[in-house]
């Protein structure tokens, strides 16, 4: 049975805070690109998933269900693991429409990442459960200022001071809530970026802690 510290581990935490980015995402008129998964996301319900996006595009496009929400979207969202250093792309730049390699991420693009735990002091006195922290980092790509002004204000409102997110266990597989954490100390940059000749993108960049008892 997995301690109270270790069912806030890396994987649950991460992908926890992923799927509640999806989820706004959406409502703000997004579809949602999971790079690693290779699957399109286009609503919270268990059968907005298309997976296997990359061989089958075609097919669900055919879809009207899928046809539909990828008329209506803004934009696809591709979620990666990191962004890559350079290339990033406005636009796939593929003859056949597939998604790229993880070196040619087409944008907007976002990337979470999480710093170490770290223990702060105890909850209470003569219990072992403790404060701790981490660092939460997202890093988004736009392509234009507009999304980068639309990407800025979601973010701030989206990850607010005191912002209370549910834990599910991924590790498990369940998906149970098993505690929640507090988003503190949130700010959100911006910047353009210029990659070589290929394009230009707008960089959003928010860092928060992740306060929460374990």
């Amino acid at each position: 049975m997995p301690t109270d510290a270790e069912r806030f581990s890396e994987s649950n935490v991460l992908n926890s805070v992923a799927l509640y980015l999806a989820s706004k995402l959406f409502a703000a008129g997004y579809l949602v690109y999971w790079h690693k998964r290779d699957a399109v996301q286009i609503n919270t319900s268990s059968t907005g998933w298309y997976l296997t996006y990359s061989a089958n595009r075609a097919t669900y496009l055919a879809d009207p269900t899928f046809a539909a929400a990828y008329a209506a979207a803004k934009g696809l969202v591709t979620f990666v693991d990191t962004i890559p250093a350079v290339p990033r792309f406005i636009t796939r730049l593929t003859d056949d429409t597939s998604v790229g390699p993880a070196d040619a991420v087409p944008v907007p693009a976002m990337a979470i990442a999480l710093g170490a735990p770290v223990p702060l002091a105890q909850v209470e006195i003569g219990t072992k459960t403790k404060w701790r922290t981490r660092h939460l980092m997202i890093d988004s790509y736009t392509r234009t200022t507009d999304e980068q002004g639309l990407f800025k204000d979601a973010l701030a409102n989206w990850l607010d001071e005191n912002t209370i997110l549910a834990i599910a266990d991924h590790d498990a597989g369940t998906l149970a809530v098993v505690g929640s954490v507090e988003v503190l100390d949130s700010t959100v940059a911006s910047a353009r970026v210029v990659d070589r000749a290929e394009a230009v993108t707008y960089e959003v960049l928010l860092n928060a802690r992740l306060e929460y008892a374990a």
